[in-house]
């Protein structure tokens, strides 16, 4: 179960897409933490999350459901919650929504290269949103031949360490 989420209860990052994104911004790293996953990945090529559909983490299956529009909370400090590079508060950033100051890393090196149009996302809404990491919902109740398949335990949590198996990717379900 979890709580507080937003539009989708799981969130899954990748290192190397974070790696990526901090190797393109000239100024300083963006620690994980700005982006607030549930679930971080290790070992994977950077944006490979992009072209997965279906994985299982230990013995739970996910649908890779789509990626995550990011609203400015990735340009908040969270260890002090004060926008990243500020001391004090601007008209730009009233925290009543909407999205950050101007030039606010991360977002400002994303609309670079992760927005809808960036990505030919057909959907004419996401044109102009940056996107980083995707959002998961959990498949319940695995067929257990996937488990055996896949050597895995039965219904299970999932935990630090455990694997990520992709079962399917976007481009086979064309």
């Amino acid at each position: 179960r979890t709580g507080f989420s937003d539009g989708f209860p799981i969130l899954l990052a990748s290192n190397a897409s974070l790696e990526d994104l901090n190797a393109k911004i000239k100024t300083s790293n963006v620690p994980m933490d700005r982006f607030r996953p549930n679930i971080v990945v290790k070992g994977a090529q950077a944006w490979a999350e992009d072209t997965w559909k279906h994985i299982i983490i230990h013995s739970e299956t996910y649908l890779v459901a789509k990626p995550c529009s990011r609203c400015k909370i990735p340009t908040i400090d969270q260890t002090t919650g004060k926008p990243a590079g500020t001391n004090t508060k601007s008209k730009t950033d009233d925290d009543l929504g909407g999205g950050p100051a101007p030039g606010a890393e991360p977002i400002a090196t994303l609309q670079k290269f992760r927005t809808g149009k960036h990505l030919n996302f057909d959907k004419a809404e996401w044109k102009d949103e940056v996107f980083f990491g995707q959002n998961l919902a959990h498949l319940p109740l695995l067929p257990t031949f996937l488990l055996h398949i896949f050597g895995l335990p039965g219904q299970g949590r999932v935990a630090v360490g455990d694997g990520v198996h992709i079962i399917s990717t976007k481009s086979e379900q064309a």
